[in-house]
């Protein structure tokens, strides 16, 4: 078998067509590979671009955010990294509060036309309704929002918002900037109660003003101890009668 072989590829001339084959047949190979190669790194590229397209996109939530009160708000937010524009809102039952017409939420413009731009991080909070007289309203809707993003991308989102969930939960209070406002008035209605010896609020002195004006304080003590001293001796010093001769106390 092996000699043959050799006889065989030292005929080469005679089996031209046989290399010829060959020689098709491993450009045909070589373009299947460069063939399968490419649609391998398109297949990537366009999983990198999907990947990329789903970080670098809006995404506009809604949901109620109760309070450690009574108190239901509504919270619209685009928790994604690019603006979304024209955000409408379809509520499936509609959204009712305990007002029923005096209060229709679902005449507000946010969900009668829509919001024109969302920017990423961006967040809507209003008052929806209260715990107190909710019982027998509707509770569970079903919101679709369509928005779009870049290139005029259009996205969807269909959310179950179920404000039952959170019936019965105690809640922890989370200060915010409101309520380290308020502390900071009642600070500065504290502080305006002082008043320095000027009278025109609280006085602060450093270690060394203070240090300066205690040893003021004390140099005035001594000061007005000495102007006694001195006042006291002038009065107790005898006087001379108009010849010299030193006057006598009468009683003496």
């Amino acid at each position: 078998m092996i000699q043959w072989l050799l006889q065989f590829l030292a005929d080469a001339e005679h089996h031209q067509g046989f290399w010829v084959m060959v020689g098709a047949l491993s450009g045909a190979l070589s373009a299947l590979v460069i063939t399968i190669a490419a649609a391998v790194a398109w297949f990537q590229l366009r999983e990198a671009q999907d990947q990329r397209e789903a970080q670098d996109r809006p995404f506009v939530v809604i949901d109620f955010y109760p309070e450690a009160t009574s108190v239901i708000n509504f919270r619209i937010s685009n928790i994604g990294k690019t603006v979304a524009r024209d955000v409408r809102f379809t509520v499936n039952p509609p959204f009712v509060t305990k007002a029923g017409d005096k209060r229709d939420i679902m005449k507000l413009q946010v969900f009668q036309t829509g919001i024109r731009s969302l920017a990423p991080g961006r967040v809507i909070e209003f008052l929806f309704d209260s715990w107190i007289g909710r019982d027998g309203l509707t509770e569970r809707h079903e919101v679709t929002i369509t928005y779009r993003g870049a290139k005029d991308h259009e996205y969807t989102e269909v959310l179950d918002l179920d404000l039952g969930v959170f019936r019965n939960m105690e809640f922890i209070r989370l200060h915010g900037l409101n309520d380290i406002y308020k502390e900071l008035e009642k600070i500065a209605g504290t502080l305006s109660d002082f008043t320095a010896w000027s009278g025109k609020g609280l006085l602060a002195l450093s270690p060394d003003d203070l240090a300066k004006r205690e040893q003021e304080f004390r140099q005035a003590v001594d000061e007005g101890r000495a102007e006694r001293e001195k006042a006291s001796l002038s009065s107790a010093e005898p006087t001379s009668g108009p010849e010299g001769e030193i006057e006598k106390n009468p009683s003496g």
